[in-house]
């Protein structure tokens, strides 16, 4: 329209392609000032709802929508069922004549009314329209006067005549231009003073023409202002729509930039041309300074530098030339007990209830936008420690490794101390067996020879499973040998040793400050010659001596666990073993071994098994591995196993 109004060609008529640039096209043309359908007759197409109430209504052309539709299924239903091609059918659109095609056509028909022969109308019509124009225009307001004339003189032109309806085609003309001014109820007054004068000065045959031509009016006024209104509220109908559709757009928005980009190109839809946003450096803190993020003023952007300092004044320069003073309405952008920052609008009466709105939109993206961020740092620090982890499990699983070796070393070590072989000797047979709960373990075995007649049988248990209980046993075990060696190197008693290493234990070991060190020993010498075992069990688990008629003897305790009590006196006791016998030592971890359930191995059981004819010390052993092996079934071992066998005679007993 302003390429066409610019050119100043001469345009009657402009035909839209559909209504929407039709009432486009009007509200350019009333904003130019020219008038629909006096100066332009304006047509659009597709009769949308505000087609016909808008002023002045347009004319269109009514698309059967419905009837098509119908058409279409009936159709499909047809060629579904394997009938024939269905024809081409073609329905007439219709074509709806409304007024701003200057196509007037009145509900109230100003209808002739016959005068009787008997009245006649004075003769001289022109002169008596005009100064009877002139009265009533001299009644008038001087602000409706230049609106009124035309429509005044139509008037007094059909009451003379008696049948032209020229006058209310005028009303309608004006009246579209008046309903378009919102300026109805000084438009009324022109036909109250209309009305007064008809009274006042026509005789009945014209009062009643009159009277019937200003009912007319009435009608097309009222016409016209109920399409005024109606179709104002399709228009707010239209913006509510527009403003959800934009806060949903904009609540959804989950970026900053991509935000103040959406504001900017939406806000001015809305009407809104002049705002600025600003955002707390800080939203957390309750102190924090406010820093401008967004200026659009006039329907444009302004750059500037962020975190430059700036007042209301210093933003609205640009906006001083304006015909009357700005107003401006600061909202609050939040979140609960949140403050983002706040929204400065340029408003005015029609788009206060918008500037109320929108913020909270904006209020609601800011919130998801931070709690967004919130989680992308927390990621991100996440991130990084779980990179920290890893490292750390790098680390760890290095350093668990070189444990583990040297854990391994320590086994292998641990083993070193146990005998590789057992002495061979005639009519005797040695077995052993040896199983830790850990990598190492506090329990140890031993045997060796003193001279060519004794033969020394020890087993140990250390308290605890640990590396601490290993290095003990380490050095029980080598106390046991040294001690016992250089007592019978001087003719003593090599069970003495025990006490000398309970003494030594308390002397170096007894006050250290993270836990007392001690271990249960059973020492036995063994006089192969003579066939008889002396002993000193030191707090350890009676050993079993079974004879062959399965009778057995318990070698109980002779003094405490090595390592609780200082001078403490250790005893010897003797036992002689007779032919086909068995003497089994063992560690409490034997009948304290557990299944998954729980279930205890138990002495009972173990005892059963001993008490078994086996022709060796080694199938015996193996027996009993068997054994504990079926009741543990895979569980975890809760303590060190250890078993020493001694059996004299060849023959099973």
């Amino acid at each position: 329209v302003d390429y066409l109004l610019n050119r100043k060609m001469k345009i009657d008529v402009i035909v839209a392609a559909d209504d929407e640039i039709a009432l486009g096209a009007l509200q350019a043309l009333l904003e130019k000032g020219v008038r629909v359908p006096t100066d332009m007759a304006l047509v659009g197409f597709d009769d949308i709802a505000e087609s016909a109430v808008t002023t002045p209504p347009l004319t269109t052309v009514t698309q059967p929508m419905y009837q098509l539709g119908k058409k279409v299924v009936e159709m499909l239903i047809v060629f579904v069922q394997g009938g024939k091609k269905p024809p081409m059918s073609v329905l007439d659109a219709t074509l709806q004549i409304r007024q701003s095609c200057r196509c007037f056509n009145p509900s109230l028909k100003a209808e002739k009314i016959w005068m009787s022969p008997a009245v006649k109308l004075h003769a001289k019509v022109s002169d008596t329209n005009q100064d009877a124009a002139e009265e009533v225009m001299a009644r008038l307001d001087p602000a409706i006067r230049g609106l009124a004339r035309t429509v005044v003189e139509a008037f007094f032109h059909d009451v003379a005549l008696g049948g032209s309806a020229l006058f209310l085609n005028e009303v309608n003309t004006i009246g579209v231009e008046a309903a378009q001014a919102q300026k109805t109820e000084l438009w009324n007054t022109i036909f109250l003073e209309l009305w007064k004068y008809s009274v006042e000065h026509f005789n009945q045959e014209q009062f009643l023409f009159a009277d019937r031509l200003l009912h007319g009016s009435s009608t097309v006024s009222v016409d016209l202002e109920k399409c005024f209104w109606t179709f104002k509220q399709i228009k707010i109908k239209e913006k509510n729509e527009l403003l959800r559709m934009l806060g949903q757009r904009i609540a959804n928005t989950l970026d900053i930039e991509l935000l103040l980009d959406t504001v900017t190109l939406r806000f001015p839809q809305m009407g809104i041309k002049t705002f600025f946003i600003f955002f707390y450096d800080n939203h957390e803190q309750k102190k924090s300074k406010p820093e401008l993020i967004l200026a659009y003023v006039q329907g444009q952007r302004i750059s500037f530098n962020v975190g430059d300092d700036f007042t209301l004044p210093m933003l609205t320069t640009s906006m001083s030339g304006q015909a009357k003073e700005p107003i401006f309405l600061v909202e609050s952008l939040y979140f609960q007990n949140e403050r983002y920052g706040f929204i400065v609008f340029e408003v005015d009466t029609p788009l206060y209830e918008v500037t109320l709105i929108l913020p909270e939109y904006v209020s609601s993206a800011l919130h998801s936008i931070f709690l967004i961020n919130e989680v992308r740092r927390q990621t991100a620090v996440l991130s990084e420690a779980n990179a920290e982890l890893e490292k750390l499990r790098t680390k760890e699983h290095t350093l668990l490794e070189k444990i583990n070796r040297e854990l391994e070393q320590g086994r292998n070590i641990q083993r070193g101390f146990l005998p590789q072989t057992f002495p061979k000797l005639p009519g005797w047979e040695v077995a052993a067996s040896f199983v830790p709960a850990r990598a190492v373990s506090g329990d140890f075995y031993d045997t060796f020879m003193l001279g060519e007649r004794y033969l020394a049988l020890v087993i140990a248990d250390v308290c605890g499973k640990d590396v601490s209980a290993a290095l003990f046993m380490a050095l029980i075990c080598t106390l046991i040998r040294v001690h016992s060696e250089w007592i019978h190197a001087q003719g003593g008693n090599p069970l003495d040793a025990i006490a000398l290493i309970n003494n030594y234990i308390m002397r170096h070991y007894a006050q250290t400050k993270e836990r007392q060190m001690y271990t249960t020993i059973f020492f036995g010498l063994l006089d192969i010659r003579q066939a008889v075992l002396s002993y000193c069990n030191a707090g350890h688990y009676a050993p079993l001596l079974i004879s062959e008629d399965e009778t057995f003897k318990r070698l109980d305790t002779t003094g405490p666990a090595v390592g609780l009590i200082k001078g403490a006196t250790f005893l010897k006791e003797s036992v002689s073993i007779p032919p086909d016998s068995l003497l089994c030592a063992f560690t409490d971890g034997v009948i304290d071994a557990r299944n998954s359930d729980h279930d205890q191995f138990t002495f009972e059981r173990f005892f059963n098994i001993l008490k078994q004819k086996t022709d060796s010390a080694s199938d015996k052993l193996k027996q009993i591995e068997i054994a504990l092996s079926n009741h543990i079934q895979g569980a975890e071992p809760s303590d060190d196993i250890t078993i020493l066998l001694l059996r004299r005679g060849k023959k099973a007993f």
